[in-house]
């Protein structure tokens, strides 16, 4: 059985020009840019908005704020969020700063929150990367050294708690590992 889902209207692409520092200077600061969109009526209020990374750097965006949207005056986005280059996260999906409950989400955009929180949830496998916006979680199996070998906590019915966010690092064959990295989240 294929089931179709509808998903909201697009808008046309508008291109972020001028963003490129060109003074070499490289201190990070915040920076406020000018964008023009085609406003189409049939689009109707904007509930979230697509942005791809196409520079060779990842950039934090923290707002955006449509102005003079027609019928609503302005519609804001609050990001805080990386968004880095390149083919694995192509599209980030940002959503207006208006919450609703699961069963009060718009049905033109419930296909695009359900896609984003698939995205953040993971499959539970693979080595994290940095740009990964993963909460997954997985057991403590780190905690160990050459003198000193610990059991794995989490994920047994003697251990099953704690947990911890998920690093993807495999376990020794003995089932420790002598080695303490941490992963923290950009986001």
């Amino acid at each position: 059985m294929f089931l179709y889902r509808l998903r909201g209207k697009r808008g046309k692409e508008a291109i972020l020009e001028g963003w490129i520092d060109t003074s070499g200077s490289v201190a990070a600061e915040e920076s406020t840019y000018d964008i023009t969109f085609d406003w189409d009526e049939e689009i109707g209020l904007p509930g979230a908005i697509l942005v791809k990374n196409l520079h060779a750097n990842e950039f934090y965006f923290k707002t955006l704020t449509l102005e003079d949207v027609p019928s609503h005056g302005e519609v804001h986005f609050v990001c805080n969020s990386w968004v880095y280059p390149g083919d694995d996260n192509a599209n980030r999906i940002f959503f207006a700063n208006k919450a609703y409950l699961p069963g009060e989400t718009p049905e033109l955009l419930r296909p695009y929150r359900e896609d984003e929180l698939v995205v953040l949830r993971g499959n539970g496998s693979g080595l994290r990367k940095e740009r990964d916006r993963v909460y997954d979680y997985d057991v403590y199996n780190d905690l160990a050294n050459k003198d000193d070998p610990r059991p794995i906590l989490g994920g047994s019915s003697e251990y099953p708690y704690p947990r911890r966010g998920r690093t993807g690092r495999s376990t020794t064959e003995s089932g420790y590992l002598y080695l303490n990295m941490f992963i923290l989240d950009n986001d």
